[in-house]
């Protein structure tokens, strides 16, 4: 869909100021042309490899999104617990980590 909404002519998109690109408005414009157009290639669908592509890249997306909850929700855990705790560790992920003090 990404190709049709670069290839879709501006007149075909609706303009709105400050909302930029839209994905309705992205899929007005290729109905528009769809409509209009003869001789269009027919749509295919993802099948053998490139569905097996589509299901690992969605899974990644997905994954990568719940390892972005993780952090965000650690960096919100290691706040409330141990306040300053970024001067010691910036980063939560890669690089050399010191230890963090242990409560007993």
């Amino acid at each position: 869909m990404g190709a049709w909404a670069a290839a879709a002519p501006s007149r075909e998109r609706t303009s709105r100021p400050g909302q930029g690109k839209t994905d309705p408005g992205d899929a007005v414009a290729i109905a528009r042309i769809t409509a209009r157009e003869t001789g269009l290639p027919p749509v295919r669908l993802a099948v053998g490899q490139a569905a097996d592509l589509r299901a690992l890249t969605d899974y990644r997306a997905q994954l990568v999104a719940e390892r972005t909850a993780l952090s965000s929700r650690t960096h919100a855990e290691l706040h409330g617990l141990l306040p300053g705790y970024h001067a010691r560790i910036p980063r939560l992920t890669g690089g050399r980590r010191s230890s963090l003090p242990c409560r007993t």
